[in-house]
């Protein structure tokens, strides 16, 4: 390229004239600027009381200290021990489990999306393929108990509802969404409220304290595993490679509960069905939660097997049309029972 040298004159003399020129002044800001304006996440609301965040998704199944701590456990009891439960604890084994689930059509188990989520994540399971397809199929095998709406967080894993219970693999395509990433808006929200929401919820008497923020505004982001309608109702899962034991005996509803709030899912699967909960009534004419909102199903996929008859795996629950309410109160910056 040629530069004309009497255009890089005529450009000097220009700003020289402007530079010179008494009649202008630099405009001087002196405004404001609201910095409380965030994009915010289940991990940011609750950092502190766990180990570490996830970057994208919630998927906070076990530490890196854990994670670390269990690859330098080597030893032929482990090689022994079915994949399930040697696969590796943290995030690299969550996301392999998550990929494979993500793009797997439910209603053909044989045939699982394995090839793309092994090369992306080579090294964890390449050896043991056949071995992996066959939990998994297992898992989509496994059934799952029907949600009865009036019992909101309540263990109905014995109840005598055998014949109704449905699998993942009874499920088309259509009938899934997959990996849906959501926003809503945070209007002032007061977390002292969302604590109490969740204390409420939880219902057990003790306090929950949130950490960081004391109010938030912005928007509310996250990644929901699984959107699926079963008989006219939609259902907010979502997928855990949570190691909790070596049997599956170790995976039943209490202890899935237990960890659920240890680690705050509680709170997780709350915001995904409040963002559920708004979709639908936005999508559904005449929406009525009591009919259109089934609830929540954490699959503890080292837990399910399509041959055990307790629901070992499947914590399954209720979300009853007053917490739902309620959460849409304290996103929208409203108090709950009259406290902050």
């Amino acid at each position: 390229m040629v530069i004309d040298d009497s255009q890089v004159v005529e450009t000097k003399s220009k700003k020289n004239k402007i530079d010179d020129d008494p009649h202008l002044n630099i405009s001087i800001f002196n405004q404001s600027i609201d910095d409380h304006w965030s994009l915010s996440s289940f991990s940011s609301l609750v950092r502190g009381h766990n180990s570490y965040r996830q970057e994208e998704k919630d998927r906070q199944d076990s530490s890196p200290i854990e994670a670390q701590k269990e690859s330098n456990k080597t030893n032929l009891e482990d090689e022994e021990k079915p994949l399930r439960f040697r696969l590796k604890k943290g995030a690299d084994s969550g996301n392999l489990l998550h990929d494979i689930l993500e793009y797997s059509d439910f209603s053909k188990p044989e045939h699982l999306s394995l090839d793309s989520p092994l090369q992306r994540f080579g090294g964890l399971a390449d050896k043991d393929q056949d071995l992996l397809a066959q939990w998994l199929y297992e898992c989509l095998l496994t059934p799952l108990p029907p949600i009865n709406p009036d019992n909101e967080f309540l263990d109905n894993s014995n109840a005598e509802t055998n014949n109704e219970k449905f699998t993942l693999a009874d499920l088309q395509w259509s009938q899934t969404l997959r990996e849906t990433e959501f926003y809503f808006p945070l209007i002032d929200v007061s977390m002292h409220a969302l604590s109490l929401c969740l204390q409420q919820y939880r219902a057990d008497g003790k306090p929950v304290q949130l950490p960081e923020k004391s109010q938030l505004s912005g928007m509310m982001r996250g990644f929901i595993d699984l959107i699926f309608e079963y008989q006219g109702r939609f259902y907010v899962a979502d997928y855990k490679s949570t190691h909790l034991g070596d049997h599956l005996e170790d995976y039943h509803w209490q202890a899935l509960k237990e960890n659920n709030q240890r680690h705050y899912y509680d709170l997780q699967y709350l915001i995904y069905s409040l963002a559920l909960h708004r979709y639908l009534a936005c999508r559904i004419p005449d929406y009525d939660p009591e009919i259109h909102f089934g609830g929540v199903y954490y699959l503890y996929l080292r837990g399910m097997s399509q041959h055990n008859q307790q629901n070992l795996g499947v914590f399954h629950t209720a979300i009853s049309v007053t917490t739902l309410k309620q959460l849409d109160q304290v996103f929208h910056g409203e108090t709950i029972g009259g406290q902050l």
